[in-house]
């Protein structure tokens, strides 16, 4: 199976390339339910963005780009240390696209994907012990933890490490997702290739100048397997409703790689978290959209199995309960209150590393402005626990611009506190055919 899956990927690939001439020509963006790389499906009402394609039913057209793109820029104002003041510049963002390849009396058969880059800050700004530790593990090579390239840390003149300034370092871009998909009738679908697993919201769902960070750390991200989807409507007002699964392994393949800051080609010898190249892990969710023309919500659960080389590993299981209550205050105004709950066992496999995530974000749209607040709670089985507030104020300027002005404080999980200001430059565009 583990080499059915390799060649599939392959196959698809050469497949999107000799399609990359048409999807640019044309453009496209096919309804963009952002079901790859999203943990929650549909926005209900939000104008913020998921990632990754959705499953294939995207609407009518017959191919779509979507690019989602944050520059930031910003001063670490505080920090445990004094050599820890330091300016960070760093781009996060991804683009999805995707095209119908067949369709005939509602059956449909399409090919969606991600590519992302996966730019992160510098310093202390990790609310989960280094940020992406969880899923976003780098491979590297040997002789490829130099710190002078990948620690941005110096030396005074007494031989003392300090931090330097960073100007968008460590940037991999990666194929997070590729995916072959059959559909009917925006009813149901079944995919395979490679995806993140839908389990709870997607992290641009919590919007804002970094609202997306906290929840990105504990995603589960590029996995190879195959999937299914059944969309159903419910009685009166109660919305549209998802049933979600999926079963898969971690990426092997020469797609684990990434461009431009090598992560390294994941193998078995890594170990991990569902490294298994079997689909002995699995996802399972139900979500909805528009209940009572207001609330969005998600529950999920996963079970990432251990990978054999890992002897003293546990299996890691997860769950969580995401909601979306939106209000409209009057024609230009409206606010959401978005909270999400994941709790982790055996986070990354590691037995006694139990962790619990609780999220909740208040957002408000006005006219031009969006105002975003939020904390996150972090509850280790340590007893160590870890916090971050956020705050930004952004201003969008045309249709396909906002600037943002943010305030992050961040308590790591020695109780140390760092702060941060600065801005954020974000960009998102669509094509369509």
């Amino acid at each position: 199976m583990r080499y059915f899956v390799r060649y599939f990927v392959m196959l698809a690939g050469v497949t999107l390339g000799l399609m990359a001439t048409p999807v640019l020509a044309g453009g496209g963006h096919d309804n963009h339910g952002h079901g790859g790389h999203d943990h929650g499906g549909g926005h209900g009402g939000h104008d913020d963005h998921g990632h990754g394609g959705g499953h294939g039913g995207h609407g009518d057209e017959a191919v779509f780009i979507h690019g989602h793109f944050n520059g930031h820029f910003d001063g670490v104002t505080a920090a445990p240390h004094e050599e820890d003041r330091i300016v960070d510049f760093y781009l996060h963002g991804h683009v999805d696209w995707g095209a119908r390849l067949w369709e005939k009396n509602k059956h449909r058969l399409s090919i969606d994907g991600e590519i992302f880059l996966d730019g992160a800050a510098q310093g202390h700004d990790h609310a989960h012990g280094g940020g992406n530790d969880h899923e976003e593990e780098e491979h590297h090579e040997d002789g490829d933890e130099d710190g002078d390239e990948h620690g941005h840390e110096d030396e005074d003149e007494h031989g003392e490490e300090r931090a330097r300034n960073s100007f968008f370092q460590d940037h991999p871009v990666s194929l997070a997702a590729l995916r072959l998909t059959y559909s009917y009738d925006d009813t149901y679908a079944v995919y395979v290739g490679k995806f993140t697993p839908t389990v709870g919201f997607s992290p641009d769902r919590f919007v804002g100048a970094t609202g997306y960070v906290p929840v990105h750390e504990y995603e589960i991200r590029e996995r190879i397997g195959v999937g299914g989807k059944l969309s159903f409507d419910g009685a009166r007002n109660l919305g549209n409703h998802d049933i979600e699964a999926s079963a898969f392994f971690a990426d092997t393949t020469l797609f684990s790689e990434s461009l431009f800051y090598r992560r390294g080609h994941r193998s078995l010898n890594d170990g991990g978290p569902a490294n298994t190249e079997d689909l002995s892990s699995f996802a399972l969710s139900l979500g909805g959209e528009n209940v009572f023309g207001k609330l969005g919500y998600r529950l999920g659960y996963s079970k990432q199995a251990k990978a054999e080389k890992d002897a003293d590993a546990e299996d890691e299981d997860s769950v969580s309960l995401s909601l979306d209550y939106g209000h409209r205050f009057s024609r230009a105004t409206r606010g959401h209150i978005v909270f999400e709950y994941a709790g982790i066992d055996s986070l990354d496999g590691e037995a006694n590393n139990d962790h619990k995530f609780t999220t909740i974000a208040l957002q408000l749209y006005d006219k031009r402005w969006l105002y975003a607040v939020q904390y996150t709670h972090v509850n280790r089985q340590s007893g160590n626990n870890e916090g971050s507030f956020r705050m930004s104020a952004g201003y969008r300027v045309g249709k396909q611009v906002r600037l943002h002005l943010g305030y992050q404080q961040i308590r790591n999980d020695e109780n140390e506190i760092s702060k941060r200001i600065g801005g954020t430059l974000e960009y998102t565009f669509d094509y369509e055919r």
